[in-house]
């Protein structure tokens, strides 16, 4: 197992580790999900641990399927952030608990696409038909307060949603405590892919840069002393 995407069984229960971009080659994936889920025993209640920005659709809505298709209790437990497609695997899960400083992000269907007039019209209405089945995911989950209007209003804006958020939509079922040692592993790069950033999520990657900028001087300083005391 690689350091994102684990699976800790024991007796009573599995702890799955989704952490990661999800995608065919990324660290997870559907079919190592799978592979590894046929050896879990069908009944067994499954903790589903979520740290991820996203990724491809397919292989979301694949994990998401075999989830559901699981006989134990499913409970997905969002760490961080479930982003994007990371967010649909969660609500295919029975439950779903969050920390206080967990995030979940909803967003329309995107994609990269190159080609003419007619084969871009062509991409959007398969864009807008995919967008279409996530809600219905999302709806499954929610509670009467997250209508279709509103939830399309929410993924036309991308909207990042704070656990209590998610607790009045439904879509989140617990709020845990937030460990102090729960630190989430910021990518610069969403500020690239997602346009709705929120203002906090982007003060802690500068943080985290520049506290990384500060142990790499201070290991250069320490490389100096010790070739300085080596002459």
């Amino acid at each position: 197992m690689n350091k994102f995407y684990n699976f800790v069984e024991s007796e009573e229960i599995c702890d799955i580790y989704l952490y990661g971009n999800i995608g065919e080659w990324d660290e997870v994936n559907s079919y190592d999900f799978r592979c590894s889920l046929s050896n879990i025993e069908d009944t067994k209640p499954i903790n589903i641990h979520i740290s991820s920005y996203g990724g491809e659709v397919n292989e979301g809505l694949a994990i998401g399927s075999l989830i559901k298709q699981h006989k134990g209790k499913t409970t997905a437990i969002i760490d961080s952030w479930a982003c994007s497609i990371a967010s649909i695997i969660a609500c295919s899960c029975d439950e779903i608990e969050m920390y206080s400083s967990s995030m979940l992000m909803i967003h329309n269907a995107l994609c990269m696409a190159i080609g003419n007039a007619k084969e871009l019209r062509e991409q959007a209405d398969i864009l807008d038909k995919v967008t279409e089945s996530l809600k219905t995911v999302y709806l499954s989950k929610a509670n009467e307060s997250l209508t279709l209007e509103k939830l399309t209003e929410l993924m036309d804006n991308e909207s990042w949603l704070s656990a209590n958020e998610c607790i009045e939509y439904g879509l989140c079922d617990r709020i845990i405590e937030t460990p102090s040692s729960m630190v989430a592993k910021l990518d610069k790069g969403i500020l690239n892919k997602y346009k709705n950033v929120p203002s906090q999520v982007k003060a802690l990657i500068d943080e985290q840069d520049a506290k990384q900028k500060r142990i790499e001087i201070e290991n250069k300083i320490k490389l100096l002393d010790l070739e300085l005391a080596l002459l």
